[in-house]
């Protein structure tokens, strides 16, 4: 029989919702720009 554990829910943070400031902004090329997603994976 296999333990029992407790399993936490996520905090605020770990959802995404940490408040409306920032410390970068993305800049993008629209001209270079084919909307293909992949900027948004490393996007702070």
């Amino acid at each position: 029989m296999m333990p029992k554990i407790t399993i936490s829910t996520p905090k605020e943070a770990a959802m995404g919702l940490t408040g409306s400031w920032r410390t970068f902004r993305p800049v993008v090329n629209r001209e270079a720009c084919n909307r293909c997603g992949i900027c948004a994976m490393y996007c702070p």
